[in-house]
């Protein structure tokens, strides 16, 4: 069974789509290769609730105010964060305080961001890359990173000085819908996803109409999926090199099998790409690719080699620095998978560089 997508063709800038009755989709532009995010906004009673803020900036700013335009004239009461990272939070402290809003997110997420707030980012960047040469990245790729860390100095978001904690398995109200809160990990520490086993309203068909026959769907649960679930492209799975801890690819395939556990008619909203139907199609196909992404290296791997070393045949595309710095970070992810798990032997060489080898037994399949 294929994804299908109710909504194909995504809402402009600043312009808004009610995909469920009283739950709308604002459509957020990043000055990145992924170049938007999805916020959610629930008509709330005497409020909105925002899922996702967008990046700081005047321009997410501007792009806002253009969308509260267009939502109910209410004022926002909750912000509700998916995750730490800076296109999902970098609003949150402003919406806050103009709001008088509460913040909501896990305790792990909300210790993040407060790092981040206060790190600064010339300096992350020169220890990621020293972190990555330890796997390999050669001196000028290094230099390439640091070189280009002020395309993402601005990117640390700041975040209120008090929060609600979220925690998994939580009921949170919206409107008429109940959200449990179930956590993801992988791509960031307790992931926040938002599950609603029945909405209330109609779900949309494959025209898009949510209100009234004919267009109007079956009764099904949604799922407000962050970066857990994409319909397009894999979420990135960290690695050591980011700080993030535990076995990021074993954590991220255990926790998108509990959403392919949901059931079949589950409605799904990404934070990037278009909402659609097909949730545990898509956990086979992101299964699929990272098992074919550990047969791959596996393949590379007769003889001691670093990350860096077989990064060129496991990533065949020009990267920027950032999707450089990703690239690595999901490469060392899954060569200490397949140590953790058996099919690779680990060494550090006098260089001071990781290196990996497979186990004689392992041969490629």
């Amino acid at each position: 069974m294929e994804l299908t997508f109710p909504f194909p063709v995504p809402p402009a800038p600043g312009e808004v789509l009610e995909v469920l009755p009283g739950l709308y989709s604002v459509r957020m532009p990043l000055p990145l290769a992924l170049d938007h995010v999805n916020l959610w906004v629930f008509d709330d009673g005497d409020g909105l609730t925002i899922v996702d803020t967008g990046l700081a900036g005047a321009d997410t700013q501007h792009w806002l105010r253009q969308a509260r335009a267009k939502l109910p004239k209410k004022p926002i009461t909750r912000v509700l964060v998916t995750h730490h990272h800076p296109d999902h939070c970098g609003m949150a402290d402003l919406i806050c305080e103009e709001h008088g809003a509460d913040l909501l997110m896990s305790a792990q997420a909300y210790e993040a961001a407060v790092i981040l707030q206060h790190r600064d980012r010339g300096t992350d960047v020169v220890s990621t890359a020293a972190a990555l040469a330890r796997h390999g990245l050669s001196p000028e790729k290094q230099q390439f990173l640091v070189d280009h860390a002020r395309d993402v100095e601005n990117l640390n978001p700041g975040m209120p000085p008090r929060f609600t904690e979220l925690r998994d398995g939580d009921i949170v109200t919206a409107g008429p819908y109940e959200l449990e809160v179930i956590f993801g990990q992988g791509h960031a520490p307790d992931h926040v996803c938002l599950y609603c086993a029945g909405p209330g309203g109609a779900a949309p068909t494959s025209s898009g109409a949510v209100d009234g026959a004919p267009g109007r769907g079956r009764a099904a649960g949604f799922l407000i999926s962050g970066d857990m679930l994409l319909p397009s492209i894999s979420t990135h799975v960290g690695s050591p090199a980011s700080w993030l801890p535990g076995n990021p690819v074993a954590q991220f395939r255990k926790s998108v099998g509990r959403l392919a556990a949901l059931p079949a008619d589950t409605f799904v909203l990404p934070s990037h790409g278009a909402p659609f139907y097909g949730a545990r199609e898509r956990v086979a196909e992101l299964e699929r690719h990272h098992e074919q992404r550990c047969l791959t290296m596996l393949g590379l791997l007769g003889e001691p080699r670093s990350a860096a070393e077989i990064l060129a045949q496991v990533f065949k595309r020009e990267l920027d620095p950032l999707q450089l710095m990703f690239a690595m970070n999901e490469a060392v992810a899954h060569l200490e998978y397949m140590t953790e798990r058996g099919d690779l032997d680990r060494a550090e060489g006098e260089d001071g560089v990781t290196r990996y080898v497979r186990k004689p037994e392992r041969r490629r399949r």
